[in-house]
């Protein structure tokens, strides 16, 4: 059996990657929840962190609030862990 949860993230992730990047910008950015989390200055820092030292994602994931706001915006396609 299939974990539906599981297959939903698939095929968000497919169509993120498919998808053009400026339209899963606009699509992600029409959602209030990630306006809220994109203009949070404590965000848009760790973002730079993360972008810089890959090793803080580890550090920041610690933090429930922080790792909620990170999962939101890798479901929206905005970011992507490599």
């Amino acid at each position: 059996m299939y974990n539906k949860e599981a297959l939903e993230g698939y095929r968000s992730c497919t169509m993120a990657v498919n998808s053009n990047p400026e339209e899963v910008r606009k699509r992600a950015m029409a959602d209030p929840e990630v306006q809220a989390i994109m203009r949070d200055p404590a965000m848009r820092l760790i973002l730079e962190q993360m972008q810089n030292d890959p090793k803080a994602l580890q550090d920041h994931l610690k933090n429930p609030d922080i790792a909620a706001k990170i999962q939101k915006l890798l479901e929206s396609g905005l970011i992507a862990i490599h």
